[in-house]
Parts: C-alpha cells; structure tokens; sequence
C-alpha cells in the first residue's frame, strides 16, 4: 500500500482520457507513466484504475483494479489496446528475489487473472517495474 503524499497529475490532453482532468496516483513510477501517456502522440487513449477483474487469494475472492488501460497506433496505423501494472520490482512476481514474499504471491495470483482476462479479449497486459524504457509498454 502506497503511504507517501498524494500525487496528484493535471492531465494536459484531456481528450485522451474520459471525463477527468486529473488523476490521483499511487507511486512515482505510475506517475511517469501517466506523463509517457498524456503526452506520446502514439497513445490514443487512456485510464487510470477503471478495471476491476475478480481473483482469488486464500479461498476468498477479491477485486484487482488494474492501473491503466490504453489505446496506440503501432507502426503501421493499426489501433492496439493494452493493460498495464506497475509495481516496484521488489513486489513484482516474475522477480525470482523479491523481498516481500506473501505480497509477491499475492501478485501473482492478480496477474494470472489479468492475463488471462486481458487475452480473451485481445489486449496485450503488461507489469512494468520501473526498469527499462516506458516505450516497451507499447512494443
């Protein structure tokens, strides 16, 4: 869970999001996603928190608000559609070392349930921990 100050980022291209002029982020790193997606002129659209899939941890079933959810032309002009989860890389569980095992379990069952509920509709979902280009998020 996110304690620090709340980051708040005044969207610039409202057009590109519905119906908010701001958005009320939990990290940096969602933070400097935000910004890649409000002003890449490749993304079409995007959201913040709008998607809610169903999981199950420890025999009880609990709701994954997925972080962003967005739009791009690729290369050649087509319209793609992408998921995406942003944690830092100690909570991430493709991360063999993560420091904070019960939460990284926990993520994995999130993540198992975005990716499968993501690919029957054809969207591409993908974690991003911070490492790396922010561009690999619409590769």
């Amino acid at each position: 869970m996110y304690t620090g100050k709340r980051n708040v980022y005044d969207i610039r291209n409202i057009q590109k999001i519905r119906g908010k002029t701001r958005v009320i982020l939990r990290s940096m790193l969602e933070r400097k996603i935000a910004i890649f997606f409000d002003q890449s002129p490749v993304i079409t659209r995007w959201d913040y928190e709008v998607v809610r899939i169903p999981y199950k941890w420890k025999k009880k079933t609990f709701m994954y608000h997925i972080d962003f959810v967005y739009e791009w032309k690729d290369g050649e002009g087509n319209k793609r559609c992408g998921a995406c989860e942003v944690k830092s890389h100690q909570f991430n569980p493709l991360n063999p070392n993560a420091e904070h095992r019960q939460e990284t379990l926990r993520n994995r069952a999130k993540y198992l349930a975005a990716h499968s509920f993501f690919r029957s509709k054809g969207v591409v979902f993908r974690c991003w921990d911070g490492r790396g280009s922010v561009n690999a998020l619409i590769a």
